[in-house]
């Protein structure tokens, strides 16, 4: 009934060992592409590298405005660990990842239309006429996303006869560009823009446990 989630990402291994997996849906026309290899790069060092690629190019909601199918997308994820026996006591880890997302439409529906019937909203599940016309509110799609993430972790972990001590630092950062069609209709009304938003943090954490 409560608690905490934690999830804890796959570590180097020792010996060298990969995967590889493909899987596609050809009623959305989607792909999911998987690999990683791992191993030892010396004694005292190890390294693990996981890629995934994700497309999206047929969605389940028909957008009649643009006669698309929604929503669309394209990601690509990468992360990098290496692992170092620094001392007999002491594991040094470093982590990278970077993200890359595309969202070119997504699925959104007018499920009770109700005044906006008349100009040709649709009360559906799985349709829509959502999009703008003139140049200054016309993105082509009913909202797009456009982003990256990136991720940089090092940390320090050190056994005594007392108990572990760690040390972590840690950088992200977060940037995009959103474009919404905000009146979710087929008039020229409100057009929402969310760009250029830049987040970043940084945190550093010391802790010892007996």
């Amino acid at each position: 009934m409560a608690g905490a989630l934690n999830i804890t990402t796959a570590r180097p291994d020792e010996e060298l060992g990969g995967k590889f997996s493909y899987a596609y849906t050809p009623e959305f026309e989607q792909s999911d592409i998987q690999g990683m290899i791992t191993g030892s790069l010396s004694d005292t060092v190890r390294a693990r590298l996981f890629l995934q690629s994700k497309t999206m190019d047929k969605g389940w909601l028909k957008n009649e405005y643009y006669g698309t199918n929604d929503p669309t997308s394209e990601e690509i994820f990468g992360r990098a660990t290496v692992e170092w026996d620094a001392s007999s006591n002491t594991l040094i880890t470093l982590m990278y990842e970077k993200s890359d997302f595309t969202f070119d439409s997504f699925p959104h529906a007018i499920i009770n239309a109700g005044p906006l019937a008349g100009i040709g909203s649709f009360n559906s599940h799985t349709a829509a006429s959502i999009g703008n016309s003139t140049d200054a509110m016309d993105f082509g799609s009913s909202q797009m996303m456009d982003g990256e993430s990136t991720e940089f972790m090092i940390s320090s972990e050190t056994t005594l006869a007392a108990g572990t001590i760690n040390v972590i630092a840690a950088h992200s950062a977060y940037d995009f560009e959103r474009f919404l069609d905000a009146d979710y209709s087929p008039l020229d009304g409100i057009r929402f823009d969310d760009t250029c938003l830049l987040y970043t943090s940084d945190a550093a954490d010391d802790s010892l446990r007996v």
